[in-house]
């Protein structure tokens, strides 16, 4: 048994019941744990809520370390980022009411703290690819290159590009 039982079914109480409903008594009567150690360690909700939240921190960060690492496109990796949140909170359904239900920082004394991280990573990722984005369209034209072309030589027939020239008069680029 490990920290993941404990998560899990703490996880499934606050899914049923919400995050009033997560208490140790609660989680000893869950049959998975009712013979795990490191539960006896545990006193109270807070260490409960620590756990969980630290849990999520570490998912987060892995799961961006992991898109991050592929190298992909901004606005592939932007796509993918949404869906990795998505299937976290699909797999962890309690994961929200840990974000944001108020009663979690009542209970928990590093739960703004870790929240607050946990916000840090999604935002910093995600501004970073907007901005790498960003970088990568300043110079570029909204249409794109042909479209530029295009709309040049509607409005300017007559005129050749360089490479025009270059070829029509013999000379090597």
């Amino acid at each position: 048994m490990n920290n993941e039982d404990i998560i899990q079914a703490a996880g499934r109480i606050i899914a049923r019941s919400g995050n009033v409903g997560l208490t140790v008594d609660a989680l000893h009567q869950e049959p998975e744990l009712a013979e795990n150690e490191l539960l006896k360690e545990i006193n109270n909700e807070n260490e409960v809520f620590e756990l969980m939240l630290r849990h999520l921190e570490r998912e987060l960060k892995y799961r961006v370390n992991a898109i991050s690492a592929q190298n992909k496109p901004p606005e592939k990796e932007i796509s993918q980022f949404f869906n990795i949140l998505y299937d976290l909170f699909k797999q962890n359904p309690w994961y929200p009411h840990l974000i944001f239900d108020p009663q979690v920082s009542a209970r928990c004394t590093k739960a703004d703290e870790i929240i607050f991280r946990v916000k840090r990573v999604a935002k910093n990722y995600f501004v970073g690819l907007v901005k790498q984005q960003q970088r990568k369209n300043a110079h570029a034209p909204p249409g794109g290159s042909r479209e530029v072309y295009r709309y040049h030589h509607s409005r300017f027939p007559d005129e050749r590009t360089a490479g025009e020239r270059y070829r029509q008069n013999g000379i090597r680029q």
